[in-house]
Protein backbone atom coordinates (compact mmCIF):
# COMPACT_ATOMS: atom_id res chain seq x y z
CA UNK A 1 0.00 0.00 0.00
CA UNK A 2 1.39 3.41 -1.01
CA UNK A 3 2.40 5.82 1.78
CA UNK A 4 1.79 8.84 -0.45
CA UNK A 5 -0.86 11.12 1.04
CA UNK A 6 -3.06 13.13 -1.33
CA UNK A 7 -3.12 16.73 -0.02
CA UNK A 8 -6.73 17.84 -0.43
CA UNK A 9 -6.02 21.22 1.20
CA UNK A 10 -3.92 22.31 -1.79
CA UNK A 11 -6.85 22.57 -4.18
CA UNK A 12 -9.42 23.48 -1.53
CA UNK A 13 -8.05 24.98 1.72
CA UNK A 14 -11.59 25.33 3.08
CA UNK A 15 -12.36 21.61 3.28
CA UNK A 16 -12.86 20.64 6.92
CA UNK A 17 -13.21 16.86 6.69
CA UNK A 18 -12.69 13.89 4.42
CA UNK A 19 -12.91 10.12 4.41
CA UNK A 20 -9.60 8.28 4.23
CA UNK A 21 -7.94 4.89 4.55
CA UNK A 22 -5.11 4.22 7.02
CA UNK A 23 -1.91 3.21 5.21
CA UNK A 24 0.64 3.27 8.04
CA UNK A 25 0.73 3.30 11.86
CA UNK A 26 3.90 4.31 13.70
CA UNK A 27 5.22 6.32 16.62
CA UNK A 28 5.08 9.36 14.34
CA UNK A 29 1.34 8.99 13.94
CA UNK A 30 -1.30 7.81 11.50
CA UNK A 31 -0.72 8.04 7.74
CA UNK A 32 -3.71 7.99 5.40
CA UNK A 33 -4.22 7.90 1.64
CA UNK A 34 -5.54 11.47 1.69
CA UNK A 35 -6.11 14.27 4.20
CA UNK A 36 -7.53 17.74 4.74
CA UNK A 37 -5.02 18.38 7.55
CA UNK A 38 -2.27 20.87 6.70
CA UNK A 39 1.10 19.61 7.99
CA UNK A 40 3.64 21.93 9.58
CA UNK A 41 5.62 23.61 6.81
CA UNK A 42 6.66 26.98 5.41
CA UNK A 43 6.56 28.34 8.93
CA UNK A 44 2.85 27.51 9.36
CA UNK A 45 1.97 25.31 12.32
CA UNK A 46 0.23 22.02 11.56
CA UNK A 47 -3.50 21.42 11.94
CA UNK A 48 -5.14 19.82 14.96
CA UNK A 49 -8.26 17.70 14.67
CA UNK A 50 -9.88 14.29 15.11
CA UNK A 51 -9.78 10.87 13.51
CA UNK A 52 -13.17 9.19 13.59
CA UNK A 53 -13.54 5.43 13.14
CA UNK A 54 -16.87 3.65 13.01
CA UNK A 55 -16.36 -0.10 13.16
CA UNK A 56 -18.98 -2.60 14.18
CA UNK A 57 -16.41 -4.79 15.94
CA UNK A 58 -14.62 -2.04 17.88
CA UNK A 59 -17.35 0.55 18.26
CA UNK A 60 -17.02 4.29 17.61
CA UNK A 61 -13.62 5.91 18.16
CA UNK A 62 -12.93 9.64 18.15
CA UNK A 63 -9.17 10.15 18.48
CA UNK A 64 -7.62 13.65 18.64
CA UNK A 65 -4.48 14.38 16.63
CA UNK A 66 -2.16 17.35 16.96
CA UNK A 67 0.27 19.24 14.72
CA UNK A 68 0.10 17.23 11.50
CA UNK A 69 3.57 16.70 10.02
CA UNK A 70 5.17 15.77 6.69
CA UNK A 71 7.34 12.72 6.18
CA UNK A 72 10.05 12.35 3.57
CA UNK A 73 9.04 12.73 -0.05
CA UNK A 74 10.45 13.39 -3.50
CA UNK A 75 12.78 16.37 -3.79
CA UNK A 76 12.12 18.67 -6.75
CA UNK A 77 14.55 21.03 -8.44
CA UNK A 78 13.02 23.78 -10.57
CA UNK A 79 14.87 26.79 -11.98
CA UNK A 80 12.27 29.27 -10.73
CA UNK A 81 11.18 27.63 -7.47
CA UNK A 82 12.82 26.79 -4.12
CA UNK A 83 13.93 23.22 -3.49
CA UNK A 84 11.09 21.41 -1.73
CA UNK A 85 9.83 17.87 -1.17
CA UNK A 86 6.54 16.67 -2.64
CA UNK A 87 4.54 13.44 -2.58
CA UNK A 88 5.09 13.09 1.17
CA UNK A 89 3.24 10.94 3.67
CA UNK A 90 1.32 13.12 6.15
CA UNK A 91 1.43 12.03 9.79
CA UNK A 92 -1.45 12.69 12.17
CA UNK A 93 0.19 12.34 15.63
CA UNK A 94 -2.02 10.67 18.24
CA UNK A 95 -1.62 9.32 21.77
CA UNK A 96 0.64 6.25 21.36
CA UNK A 97 -1.76 4.24 23.53
CA UNK A 98 -4.44 4.74 20.85
CA UNK A 99 -2.38 3.22 18.03
CA UNK A 100 -3.35 -0.31 18.98
CA UNK A 101 -7.03 0.56 18.49
CA UNK A 102 -6.44 1.21 14.78
CA UNK A 103 -5.47 -1.07 11.88
CA UNK A 104 -3.96 -0.54 8.44
CA UNK A 105 -6.84 -0.53 5.99
CA UNK A 106 -9.31 1.04 8.44
CA UNK A 107 -11.62 3.61 6.90
CA UNK A 108 -11.78 6.79 8.94
CA UNK A 109 -13.00 10.36 8.76
CA UNK A 110 -10.49 13.18 9.32
CA UNK A 111 -11.85 16.43 10.78
CA UNK A 112 -9.77 19.53 11.42
CA UNK A 113 -10.14 22.21 14.10
CA UNK A 114 -11.80 24.92 11.98
CA UNK A 115 -11.11 27.85 14.31
CA UNK A 116 -7.42 27.01 14.50
CA UNK A 117 -7.13 26.56 10.72
CA UNK A 118 -8.94 29.85 10.08
CA UNK A 119 -6.58 31.74 12.41
CA UNK A 120 -3.50 30.15 10.84
CA UNK A 121 -4.80 30.96 7.36
CA UNK A 122 -5.38 34.58 8.31
CA UNK A 123 -1.94 34.92 9.93
CA UNK A 124 -0.18 33.40 6.92
CA UNK A 125 -1.84 35.71 4.41
CA UNK A 126 -1.24 38.70 6.67
CA UNK A 127 2.46 37.92 6.90
CA UNK A 128 2.72 37.75 3.11
CA UNK A 129 1.06 41.16 2.77
CA UNK A 130 3.58 42.61 5.20
CA UNK A 131 6.47 41.05 3.25
CA UNK A 132 5.00 42.44 0.03
CA UNK A 133 5.09 45.92 1.53
CA UNK A 134 8.58 45.52 2.97
CA UNK A 135 9.94 44.48 -0.42
CA UNK A 136 8.65 47.73 -1.93
CA UNK A 137 10.99 49.58 0.41
CA UNK A 138 13.76 46.98 0.47
CA UNK A 139 13.81 45.14 -2.86
CA UNK A 140 14.90 41.48 -2.76
CA UNK A 141 14.82 41.33 1.05
CA UNK A 142 12.91 38.04 0.72
CA UNK A 143 16.24 36.52 -0.31
CA UNK A 144 17.55 37.42 3.17
CA UNK A 145 14.82 35.65 5.16
CA UNK A 146 16.22 33.47 7.93
CA UNK A 147 12.90 31.92 8.92
CA UNK A 148 9.30 32.54 9.88
CA UNK A 149 6.70 31.25 12.30
CA UNK A 150 2.94 31.35 11.72
CA UNK A 151 0.71 30.70 14.73
CA UNK A 152 -3.01 31.23 15.40
CA UNK A 153 -2.13 34.46 17.24
CA UNK A 154 0.52 36.11 15.06
CA UNK A 155 2.99 35.74 12.22
CA UNK A 156 6.66 36.63 12.44
CA UNK A 157 9.54 36.75 10.00
CA UNK A 158 13.28 37.05 10.61
CA UNK A 159 15.69 38.78 8.24
CA UNK A 160 19.41 39.06 7.81
CA UNK A 161 19.99 42.79 7.27
CA UNK A 162 22.63 45.39 8.04
CA UNK A 163 19.95 48.09 8.37
CA UNK A 164 17.57 48.02 11.33
CA UNK A 165 13.88 48.78 10.83
CA UNK A 166 12.90 52.08 12.46
CA UNK A 167 9.54 53.28 13.77
CA UNK A 168 8.88 55.51 10.76
CA UNK A 169 9.48 52.64 8.36
CA UNK A 170 7.21 50.32 10.35
CA UNK A 171 4.45 52.92 10.29
CA UNK A 172 4.76 53.31 6.51
CA UNK A 173 4.59 49.52 6.07
CA UNK A 174 1.56 49.29 8.36
CA UNK A 175 -0.28 52.02 6.44
CA UNK A 176 0.60 50.44 3.10
CA UNK A 177 -0.79 47.04 4.20
CA UNK A 178 -3.86 48.72 5.68
CA UNK A 179 -4.65 50.27 2.31
CA UNK A 180 -4.52 46.81 0.72
CA UNK A 181 -6.89 45.53 3.41
CA UNK A 182 -9.28 48.46 3.08
CA UNK A 183 -9.45 47.95 -0.71
CA UNK A 184 -10.11 44.24 -0.11
CA UNK A 185 -7.53 43.20 -2.69
CA UNK A 186 -7.84 39.70 -4.13
CA UNK A 187 -5.43 36.99 -2.96
CA UNK A 188 -4.90 34.00 -5.22
CA UNK A 189 -2.86 30.79 -5.26
CA UNK A 190 -1.89 28.56 -8.16
CA UNK A 191 0.47 25.66 -8.80
CA UNK A 192 3.60 25.46 -10.92
CA UNK A 193 2.90 24.14 -14.43
CA UNK A 194 5.40 21.32 -13.93
CA UNK A 195 4.55 20.34 -10.33
CA UNK A 196 1.06 20.13 -8.84
CA UNK A 197 2.43 20.40 -5.29
CA UNK A 198 4.60 23.49 -5.93
CA UNK A 199 2.38 26.50 -5.29
CA UNK A 200 2.55 30.29 -5.58
CA UNK A 201 0.80 33.05 -3.61
CA UNK A 202 -0.18 36.27 -5.41
CA UNK A 203 -1.65 39.65 -4.51
CA UNK A 204 -1.60 42.59 -6.94
CA UNK A 205 1.69 42.28 -8.86
CA UNK A 206 3.52 40.44 -6.07
CA UNK A 207 4.09 36.68 -6.32
CA UNK A 208 5.99 34.39 -3.97
CA UNK A 209 6.34 30.58 -3.72
CA UNK A 210 4.11 29.24 -0.93
CA UNK A 211 2.09 26.10 -0.30
CA UNK A 212 0.29 27.29 2.84
CA UNK A 213 -3.41 27.94 3.34
CA UNK A 214 -4.62 31.44 2.48
CA UNK A 215 -7.51 33.91 2.50
CA UNK A 216 -9.37 34.70 -0.74
CA UNK A 217 -9.00 38.45 -0.13
CA UNK A 218 -7.48 40.96 2.28
CA UNK A 219 -10.59 42.27 4.07
CA UNK A 220 -10.58 39.51 6.71
CA UNK A 221 -7.42 40.93 8.30
CA UNK A 222 -9.35 44.07 9.34
CA UNK A 223 -6.43 45.88 10.97
CA UNK A 224 -2.81 45.00 11.70
CA UNK A 225 -0.09 46.14 14.05
CA UNK A 226 3.64 45.53 13.68
CA UNK A 227 6.40 45.09 16.21
CA UNK A 228 10.11 45.02 15.54
CA UNK A 229 12.81 43.24 17.55
CA UNK A 230 16.55 43.19 17.08
CA UNK A 231 17.88 39.62 17.41
CA UNK A 232 21.54 40.57 17.39
CA UNK A 233 24.03 41.76 14.83
CA UNK A 234 22.49 41.92 11.33
CA UNK A 235 19.29 40.17 12.45
CA UNK A 236 15.81 41.71 12.63
CA UNK A 237 12.40 40.25 13.48
CA UNK A 238 9.07 41.68 12.36
CA UNK A 239 5.92 40.35 14.03
CA UNK A 240 2.42 41.08 12.75
CA UNK A 241 -0.63 41.03 15.03
CA UNK A 242 -4.26 41.28 14.00
CA UNK A 243 -6.81 43.63 15.57
CA UNK A 244 -10.36 42.22 15.59
CA UNK A 245 -9.80 40.01 12.53
CA UNK A 246 -12.76 38.52 10.66
CA UNK A 247 -12.28 34.77 10.49
CA UNK A 248 -13.53 33.39 7.14
CA UNK A 249 -15.70 30.77 8.86
CA UNK A 250 -18.39 31.11 6.20
CA UNK A 251 -15.94 29.71 3.64
CA UNK A 252 -15.73 26.38 5.42
CA UNK A 253 -18.18 23.45 5.24
CA UNK A 254 -19.58 24.47 1.88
Amino acid sequence: MSLLTKKLYLNNPFLTECEAVITQLSAQGVVTDQTVAYPEGGGQEGDFGYLELLNHDRGFLNIPFSAAKKGLGRTIYLDDFPIIQVENPIYHPIDPDKLETLKIGDKIKIKIDIQRRAKLTLAHSGLHLVLMSIEKKRPLISQSIKGCHITPEYGRIDFYTDKNFNSEELEEITQDVQRVIDRDEIISVYHHPQENEAWYWKCLDYTIPCGGTHLPSAKYLNKISLKRKNLGKNMERITVYFVDPILPIEKYNK
